[in-house]
């Protein structure tokens, strides 16, 4: 199935930026000399009131302990209720059929 930029427009933005020397950490310098990053941002939908914390952005990068994270709070009531619906979901998931959005 292809990628369709139009279907995913509201939810996915990107732009190029340059890198703060003091961020760059040693990457070597990219055209004019300055280093570039793609800063992209998803935006999901999420139930009022709720925060979901991701412990990692990539594959196999480096992931922090999200329960560290200053002024987090763990609702077991929350806790227990998003695991039961992840849960239904991916047991829906199993179910679907793809479908072709472009």
């Amino acid at each position: 199935m292809g990628f369709c930029a139009d279907a995913l427009s509201p939810q996915l933005d990107w732009e190029i930026r340059d890198l703060p020397a003091e961020e760059s950490g040693g990457v070597a310098e990219g055209e004019g000399g300055t280093p570039r990053v793609v800063v992209v941002t998803f935006k999901k939908k999420v139930p009022h009131g709720v925060v979901h914390w991701w412990k990692g952005v990539i594959k196999d990068d480096e992931t922090i302990d999200v329960s560290a994270i200053a002024g987090r709070k763990l609702n077991a009531d929350a806790a227990t209720a998003w695991r039961d619906a992840h849960a239904q979901f991916v047991e829906n998931a199993a179910k679907r059929e793809p479908v072709e959005i472009c």
